[in-house]
């Protein structure tokens, strides 16, 4: 198959002209570390009630002034402050947002930290918080009643209230203050039981969403820097060192590149995620019930993967189909060899350095620039089933398709035009700027260089999808993670 030169051309032109008008789009979208923060947040301070054994010893309190911090509570206050600031700001910067979800977000941040006012004793400010709520019939009347608990006599209400709206440590600081306020004895112990047991398995998901990716950094780190005296010491031997394999035998030209992005990647993606997408929706949302939201979402995610995936595959197929038999070095599949531990250890590299970027993407973009749908919906996942789907989504489809187009096709079709080390940032650049969020560049580009360059050295697709199913998964699970404290 082979599209003419002037209409490639044209589609070319057409498809750059709505990748920019989509990216700049993304720039007033939020990206969504700020509610990682608030969610890991949220995660220590449930965390922070567990009752260690000998709680008064020295070593227990160094433990829990490393883990939480000298004065969580304000802390806390302060990025519940800061995450209103910045939905008030959001809100008149621009019309595209949705002022109903918009103020709603921003009642419940409202109601989060006031409670956390009202634990330090901060009534005044407590009830000055809750006072900037707007009509909302979802959280007025919970305020209400937490404001003026004296002269609250509906406690069955608003222990429903209480129960229906808030969770984790918002959720048991409102009871126990109902239930002082009540002499309810029984409750109170009961209450504390199941803080204890929540506090645990607070504690544990803090290991995996805080302290293993500190390990994993580690030995990243320890790795970096092996590989940085292994280039020193032994030069163009080293695994840093210029590559000195022979290149891919390239048969196509650059028609064919364009060919596979602009019609299979981008054309034929957007129709599917803009036509076929909103189809799918309709006809599962008439056989689900309305509680059963986020999985018709996550279907809905899932099937539209898959298919934009087959269409960009089928389109690749028939633009190589010409150029049959490929050279064997290419879209190579190997159980043999090195590529599992080629994998793992290009995940233990991507750690220090995209979270290093990441870091300083954020003073970049101050919380704007947008962040991939998936992760929104993720984060809010409270079944098996639904997390089961995002990493069918996640770390297994999109590892499988991603690969196969950027480093198994793109990668080495640049190889015939520059050197293998620009081929690979270049790879990479497209990428990033591909997932069509401008705050995620910098950190895909580095992320895509990695998994260019263990591609590259390793020859085999499978290093380059262990690789990227690691992150996604590791990503995925932390979200999981944090969205159920």
């Amino acid at each position: 198959m082979k599209i003419p030169r002037q209409i490639l051309v044209i589609l070319s032109v057409l498809v750059c002209f709505i990748f920019i008008i989509i990216l700049f789009g993304s720039f007033q979208e939020e990206q969504i570390q700020g509610d990682l923060e608030l969610y890991q947040s949220n995660l220590l301070l449930q965390a922070s009630e567990y009752k260690f054994n000998d709680s008064k010893s020295d070593q227990i309190s160094y433990l829990r002034q490393s883990l939480f911090g000298k004065d969580l509570y304000k802390s806390t206050a302060k990025q519940y402050q800061d995450a209103i600031d910045n939905n008030l700001k959001t809100r008149n910067k621009t019309e595209k947002t949705d002022l109903k979800d918009n103020l709603q977000s921003t009642d419940k941040l409202y109601l989060s930290l006031g409670i956390l006012e009202s634990q330090q004793g901060k009534t005044q400010q407590a009830n000055y918080n809750w006072n900037k709520i707007n009509d909302n019939k979802k959280y007025s009347k919970l305020v209400r009643d937490l404001s003026d608990l004296k002269n609250t006599d509906k406690f069955i209400e608003l222990e429903k209230e209480i129960n229906t709206n808030l969770k984790g440590w918002f959720r048991y600081s409102a009871l126990r203050s109902l239930y002082l306020k009540q002499n309810r004895t029984q409750d109170i112990k009961l209450l504390e039981i199941q803080e204890q047991q929540e506090s645990q398995n607070a504690l544990v998901k803090l290991i995996f969403v805080s302290i293993m990716p500190i390990l994993g950094i580690i030995f990243g780190v320890v790795i970096l820097l092996v590989l940085i005296v292994q280039w020193i010491k032994n030069g163009t031997e080293s695994l840093l060192s210029p590559v000195n394999y022979s290149t891919w035998k390239i048969s196509w030209n650059w028609e064919t590149v364009l060919q596979v992005f602009v019609v299979g990647f981008f054309l034929l993606s957007q129709a599917v995620v803009y036509l076929v997408g909103p189809l799918l929706l309709k006809v599962f949302s008439s056989s689900l019930a309305p509680s059963y939201d986020l999985l018709l979402q996550s279907i809905k995610v899932l099937i539209t993967y898959f298919l934009m995936a087959t269409s960009g595959l089928i389109i690749l197929y028939l633009s190589l189909k010409p150029f049959f038999p490929l050279d064997n070095e290419l879209f190579k599949f190997d159980l043999k060899g090195n590529w599992f531990w080629q994998g793992i250890g290009g995940y233990l590299v991507a750690l220090p350095l995209v979270v290093l970027i990441s870091l300083l993407n954020q003073q970049i973009w101050h919380g704007q620039g947008g962040s991939n749908p998936l992760l929104f919906l993720a984060i809010e996942a409270q079944n098996g089933w639904v997390i089961f789907i995002f990493f069918i989504t996640a770390a297994l489809a999109a590892p499988f398709y991603e690969e196969i187009l950027f480093r198994g096709f793109l990668l080495p079709s640049l190889t015939a035009y520059i050197s293998s080390r620009q081929a690979i940032v270049l790879s990479a650049v497209i990428f990033a700027f591909a997932h069509l969020n401008l705050s995620e560049v910098l950190p895909l580009s580095v992320l895509g260089i990695i998994l260019g360059f263990v591609y590259q050295r390793s020859r085999n697709l499978l290093s380059s999808m262990l690789l990227h199913s690691l992150w996604n998964s590791g990503t995925l699970l932390s979200l999981f993670l944090l969205g159920n404290s």
